[in-house]
């Protein structure tokens, strides 16, 4: 007695296995959009509490800031100096984020927030907003005293 499987037997878990796997992919798709802009957003929240703390605690005697390119795939850089224009670019750190993450500046200003010494206070106050693909956004506010939250 021969044991074994038919050949129809296999093409059938061979078909119903490809049709698990399709109908995973665009869950997978909207997870992976879904972790990248919380990720991206914890990380210009990051950049953005270092630039203040740095300001604050008088490192280097300088003001610290962050400044922002816009769009899809667009990128945020920490900076020191009292401007973007005039830092020392021995301190910038580039984030850029992926081409499925925009970003959307309402500060009323220039491209960038600036952090007083001591006191921490911006230079611009409003949102910044992250969104995705998928139309999922996160929201990350600044007040005039300098408190940043991501809504």
């Amino acid at each position: 007695m021969q044991r074994g499987f038919t050949l129809i037997e296999i093409l059938i878990v061979s078909s119903m296995a490809a049709i698990l796997v399709l109908a995973a992919v665009p869950f997978f798709q909207s997870f992976s959009a879904s972790h990248q802009i919380d990720v991206n957003s914890q990380d210009l929240l990051g950049a953005l509490r270092r630039a203040q703390s740095a300001a604050m605690n008088g490192k280097e005697n300088s003001k610290f800031g962050v400044y922002f390119t816009t769009g899809f795939g667009a990128s945020f850089i920490f900076f020191r100096g009292d401007s973007y224009a005039a830092r020392d670019t021995e301190y910038d750190e580039t984030y850029n984020l992926p081409q499925t993450v925009s970003l959307a500046l309402s500060l009323g200003g220039p491209s960038e927030i600036t952090f007083t010494r001591v006191k921490g206070t911006p230079s611009a106050t409003g949102t910044i907003t992250l969104s995705n693909v998928n139309s999922e956004t996160k929201i990350l506010s600044i007040n005039q005293v300098g408190r940043i939250n991501i809504q």
